[in-house]
């Protein structure tokens, strides 16, 4: 999702957020969508082809040429150029892969004007300004003796003809940028952009600005080097991944490329790579949470920034932003005997790889030399406790960054910890293939310890959920609901851990976990009328339902893997099934409803948003699908009210856009749907509420009776839903009308 949806999608704080963010970038002139003149170019990667140019306002005269971008390869062996979904970047960008130094793929941007040294020519242009997002690929070896890729050209060009004789060009490599007046005076100057071999496998935001005579590099917003040229260089093609020619073809990502038609100063450079390291660098569901926890009432509390880097102690106490932590050194099965224990939580700033610019809560170390084996870590471990109960359950989720490990295994994990043994344990764990697997601890409830589940995936960035009601327990990870059972933990705290697995040899394990963003939410009970139609608690789907693919569509029981469709008949249900829907599917309640008197309520429980393009909700429909309107969450969060063959005349304090507008952020795993409709006249007003947030929507056009459905759409979609409701009356199926008619004349004829 590009800045500018983020802004037209935001509310509230998040929008102030947003405003100053774009104050800054107009300033500079290099907001996309709403721009100064000197932005002439800009390519994020993210249109329906991926190669579609976002103009700039003084996309004209010398800089006209600049266009699409355009793929081409050296030979036709191989895909060497693929545009793929980076969840660091939380978009899409462009990976070049090629066979060898010699055999790659490369985007031509359109044509660079002749470039002179008099930025007041009319015949010539004078400076400019490029940026791009780089990142190296770490299996290859780009400078030194023996490099492979030396001299591989990540932006520039020479003639494509590759005789050089009399030309002037410009290029970039890994290490350094160069201005060539070759035939005249050869390679004219070389300075470095600090990219090297050490700088791979991490995003980095490189600049290249042209003013008057002197070129200089920036990386991250720091400057590198620069060097002064002379004369004019003549008009080329813009081209990424490599140059005309073929021996120069570079390795790694490309992302949200942008040219000016002049050179801003190195402050200016500084302040671009600030806001937008503050902005981009968190993934759809980072932003979303913290864009929620401003708009969601004080439901919705994030424990920690982890802003103040220090290195922790264990027995003592951690003061974070929003709470004070108990710093412990806790496993799953920490025990009594001979053993040493070198893990050690710490608060550090890694902004490069992970997008933070105040700081993460890291514990890692090493474990071993035991004389029992078993799980020890370091903990962080709230002060304050919490409550739950079945009308106001309690969620506490965080975004687990990473975790890198040695040895025999390792867990991240998070807690519900009440002191006297009773405990939810959830975590994903290397010892099974990294699938994530809980342990609840007690007496007579204990029968859910070592559970686990096959929903396996890297140990890269995933959200981790723990929802508690003081009966049952339920488990997320990256949105997908993956285990419930029974607890009965009481009064709790929550805790952080990174643990790792110790033995009674000599050799250690090592655990290296990151998190950020601990959040409890607290998720309001909505009452309503409305009975419920179907609880989901039995092993099927009810057969009310009509549905578009019976293999992606079932009813989610206890001990059910949602990613991957298993079921299990051996354990008790709980009541606690979801209707689960994967990929571009749709569950249609067989009924049909007159709008006026139209009453539905739904509980959207889980939702995968770590894949995107895709979004879950609830659909009305007529009959041929031309009078549509959703209610739906996209994989960036936010929710969305959208419709079609219908009017919508005003909805209380929202702005209408199109056929859409911008809903309340929900609560990020479980949010009530409460929609009641009438009718005033020609006109329904619709009465919308998701959970405490209420909107009045008044329509026209609605013509007959209406279905209504829940969907998910998207390849990687997933979305569960629970105590679907619905009350109304029904109307006839179009067959029974043809019927009853038909009957009427026949009464009729036999009257006369």
């Amino acid at each position: 999702m590009g800045l500018d949806d983020k802004i037209r999608r935001g509310g509230g704080i998040a929008n102030l957020f947003w405003g100053l963010f774009l104050g800054i970038l107009v300033s500079l002139g290099i907001f996309p969508g709403i721009v100064r003149a000197d932005l002439v170019g800009l390519w994020t990667f993210e249109g329906e082809t991926g190669l579609e140019m976002t103009e700039g306002t003084g996309h004209a005269g010398n800089w006209a040429n600049l266009d699409a971008g355009e793929i081409s390869v050296v030979d036709t062996t191989g895909t060497y150029v693929t545009r793929v979904y980076d969840a660091s970047r939380d978009s899409y960008t462009y990976s070049f892969t090629p066979a060898s130094s010699s055999k790659g793929g490369i985007i031509t941007l359109g044509t660079l004007p002749e470039l002179g040294l008099d930025n007041t020519s009319t015949t010539t242009a004078s400076d400019f300004t490029i940026s791009l997002w780089v990142k190296l690929d770490p299996s290859i070896n780009y400078t030194g003796t023996g490099a492979s890729y030396a001299n591989s050209v990540i932006l520039g060009d020479r003639n494509n003809a590759g005789d050089t004789s009399g030309y002037k060009f410009f290029k970039t490599m890994t290490g350094s940028t160069s201005y060539w007046t070759q035939g005249t005076g050869g390679n004219q100057l070389s300075f470095g952009t600090g990219l090297s071999n050490s700088t791979r496998d991490t995003w980095y935001f490189l600049t290249l600005t042209k003013s008057n005579g002197t070129l200089t590099s920036y990386l991250n917003g720091v400057r590198q080097s620069s060097g002064t040229t002379t004369g004019t260089m003549p008009a080329l093609t813009l081209k990424l991944g490599g140059n005309g020619v073929k021996s120069e073809t570079w390795y790694g990502q490309i992302d949200d490329v942008a040219v000016r038609n002049n050179a801003i100063t190195a402050s200016e450079v500084s302040a671009v790579y600030n806001a937008l390291i503050s902005s981009q660098g968190y993934s759809k569901k980072e932003t979303f949470v913290k864009a929620q926890a401003a708009a969601s009432g004080g439901k919705m509390v994030i424990l920690d920034d982890f802003n103040a880097n220090q290195t922790l102690t264990k027995g003592g106490i951690y003061t974070g932003s929003n709470m004070t932590w108990n710093v412990k050194e806790i496993g799953l099965e920490n025990r009594a005997g001979s053993y040493t224990s070198n893990i050690q939580a710490a608060v550090v700033t890694d902004a490069a790889e992970y997008g933070n610019t105040n700081g993460i809560l890291q514990i890692a170390g090493s474990f071993g030399s035991s004389t029992s084996t078993h799980w020890s870590g370091a903990t962080l471990q709230s002060q304050e406790t919490y409550t739950a109960t079945e009308e106001n359950p309690v969620l506490f989720s965080v975004n687990r960054l990473y975790m890198n490990h040695t040895g025999t295994a390792a867990r991240s994990s998070i807690w519900l910890w009440n002191g006297t043994g009773k405990y939810v344990h959830f975590s994903q764990n290397t010892e099974n293939s990294n699938g994530w697997t809980y342990n609840i601890g007690g007496t007579s409830w204990a029968t859910g310890n070592g559970q686990r589940y096959g929903y396996t995936d890297d140990l890269n960035s995933h959200g981790m959920a723990i929802k508690y009601d003081g009966t049952n327990v339920w488990m997320y990870a990256d949105g997908k609901l993956v285990g419930v059972d029974a607890a009965n933990v009481g009064t709790f705290q929550v805790m952080l851990t990174g643990q790792s697995w110790g033995t009674s040899s000599t050799a250690e394990g090592t655990v290296d976990v990151g998190f950020d963003d601990p959040t409890v939410t607290t998720i309001a009970a909505v009452t309503s009328d409305i009975p419920i139609s179907d609880t989901f608690s039995t092993m099927e789907v009810s057969s009310q339902w009509s549905r578009t693919s019976a293999t992606d569509i079932y009813s989610k029981m206890t001990r059910t893997n949602p990613a991957t469709g298993s079921t299990s008949t051996s354990t008790t249900v709980l009541g606690t099934g979801l209707l689960s829907i994967q990929g571009t599917n749709e569950a249609t309640w067989g009924g049909r409803y007159d709008v006026n008197g139209l009453g539905i309520r739904v509980a959207r429980d889980s939702m995968d948003f770590s894949s995107v393009d895709t979004e879950a909700g609830l659909k009305l429909a007529n009959d041929a699908g031309t009078q549509v309107m959703t209610i739906s969450q996209g994989d960036d969060g936010y929710w969305n009210l959208d419709w079609d063959g219908i009017t919508v005349e005003s909805i209380n304090d929202l702005a209408v856009t199109g056929d859409s507008a911008e809903l309340f952020l929900g609560d990020f795993f479980q949010t009530q749907i409460l929609l009641e409709s009438v009718a005033e006249g020609d006109d329904t007003r619709f009465t919308l509420q998701l959970d405490g947030n209420s909107y009045d929507i008044l329509t026209s056009g609605w013509d007959g009776a209406v279905r209504a459905s829940l969907y998910a759409l998207g390849t990687g979609a997933y979305a569960g839903f629970d105590n679907f409701g619905l009350r109304g009356t029904e109307a006839p199926e179009p067959a029974s009308w043809a019927l009853l008619l038909l009957g009427l004349g026949l009464l009729f004829r036999r009257k006369k």
